[in-house]
């Protein structure tokens, strides 16, 4: 095989792997481990976590 052919099929793996892994969800994992930063999906845990306890505390105020 040519360089030049080699280089092309290289990149057409590389798309077709970006592709695979944002259709199943596999970027966000990959993510979590290389950068150690949290995950869209886990940031929205937290803040409806937290909209919860908010709920909860106002709930707590105004009963009393």
């Amino acid at each position: 095989m040519e360089p030049a052919t080699l280089i092309q099929w290289a990149v057409y793996i590389g798309i077709a792997f970006v592709v695979f892994t944002a259709i199943t969800g596999l970027d966000d994992i990959i993510s979590k481990f290389t950068s150690g930063s949290p995950t869209k999906k886990e940031l929205s845990e937290r803040i409806n976590a937290l909209e919860v306890r908010i709920k909860e505390l106002e709930s707590n105020a105004q009963s009393r």
